[in-house]
């Protein structure tokens, strides 16, 4: 399978803004040859989204721009997301803690794939979120 890699800029501000980036997501993994019937795929769109809504939660200006990278390479699915929010990535099953149901459930689910979660710190004090999801173990792929 060759490699794919798109990338997007959604304002964290609107919640119709984080549903779009699904939608557009979805179609983009349509173009890639994957199915949106595969399990991966949906963690993929699941994680896509919580990592957003987590942006959006702790966006400085509540108009904040997140980046999108989603990647495929040859048994991988990416999704990572980079906000210039104060880093979180501490996952905790409790919302009102750093890191929140968002992050807490996004690693749930790479674990589950047989996936991993990379954080990065980026120089104007946010962060990138990146999430390797493994589509070896997936049958239906």
């Amino acid at each position: 399978m060759a490699g794919w890699r798109a990338e997007m800029a959604v304002p964290v501000g609107a919640a119709s803004r984080i549903s779009t980036a699904r939608h557009i997501s979805r179609r983009i993994f349509l173009q890639w040859g994957l199915s949106l019937d595969d399990s991966i795929v949906d963690d993929a769109i699941v994680i896509l989204s919580e990592l957003l809504n987590d942006a959006h939660r702790h966006a400085r200006n509540g108009w904040d721009i997140a980046h999108v990278v989603l990647s495929l390479d040859a048994d991988v699915l990416a999704v990572a997301v980079r906000d210039r929010n104060a880093p979180r990535a501490s996952p905790s099953a409790h919302s009102e803690e750093p890191g929140g149901v968002e992050l807490w459930l996004v690693h749930g689910l790479a674990a589950d794939a047989n996936g991993r979660t990379t954080v990065r710190l980026d120089r104007d004090g946010g962060q990138t979120i990146r999430v390797e999801l493994s589509l070896i173990n997936d049958p239906e792929i």
